[in-house]
């Protein structure tokens, strides 16, 4: 039966081979006809690779399959997967600072420069932040003050309110005790009309004028004896006087 091999290039060789030969003589016919070392081949069939002493047939070759060759590649240390292992684990790097841009400058300094050039442009704008932080709490400070007043008021009234009210209990607990007073004494009622009259005649426009021109007349009278004694006094000492004289 004939079977296609691929070989290294790519292209298709046609092999004639009998199905109960093993993998090995497959092997030898390759060599021959693509100049690849038997040792050296492996040799692949729908993704398995063929044994040297198992035959054609117990792989399932038959008319027109394909086999393919490849040569194997150079084995090392293993440890592959751990290598993996600890990549994942690695920290992956986003600082680039220390590498340089196409103009040769690190990067670190041109960032530098370009936070430089904003905070500049930005200066005006933060002078007017400035600005209407200030202004907002100086407003705030004078709410705080018409606050404080507001309060201040609110409390000084009720402090009024409550001395006015105390004032008032304690004058009407004086008065209600003045009449008690006055009732077990037994004349208070009686006298406090007579009082309130005679202090009414006293201060009465007509009355007042009357008693000061009779405590006027009054004091006249009492002057003119008074000075009649002194006249008399006078009189019996400059008598004495002229007798002393004369003697």
């Amino acid at each position: 039966m004939q079977i296609f091999v691929r070989g290294l290039s790519g292209k298709h060789s046609v092999l004639n081979v009998l199905p109960w030969e093993t993998v090995e003589t497959l092997k030898a016919d390759v060599e021959a006809r693509e100049g690849v070392a038997a040792s050296e081949q492996c040799l692949y069939f729908k993704g398995r690779m063929l044994v040297d002493c198992v035959k054609l047939e117990d792989y399932g070759l038959c008319k027109d399959s394909t086999v393919h060759l490849v040569l194997p590649l150079l084995g090392g240390k293993g440890g592959f997967g751990s290598n993996l292992r600890a990549a994942g684990k690695q920290k992956l790097t986003d600082n680039f600072d220390a590498c340089r841009d196409l103009q040769g400058r690190r990067i670190r300094h041109k960032t530098a420069a370009d936070k430089l050039e904003k905070w500049q442009a930005e200066a005006q704008e933060r002078e007017l932040e400035k600005v209407a932080l200030k202004h907002l709490k100086e407003l705030e400070k004078e709410e705080r003050k018409h606050q404080i007043v507001e309060v201040d008021v609110k409390s000084v009234r009720e402090d009024s309110k409550k001395t006015l009210a105390g004032v008032q209990s304690a004058v009407q607990y004086a008065l209600q005790k003045n009449d008690k007073d006055n009732g077990v004494g037994g004349m208070g009622k009686a006298e406090q009309p007579k009082k309130r009259r005679k202090m009414d005649a006293l201060y009465d426009s007509d009355g007042y004028n009357s008693n000061l021109s009779s405590s006027s007349g009054d004091e006249e009278e009492v002057k003119a004896p008074a000075a009649k004694k002194r006249n008399s006094s006078g009189g019996a000492a400059g008598s004495k006087r002229k007798s002393g004289a004369g003697k």
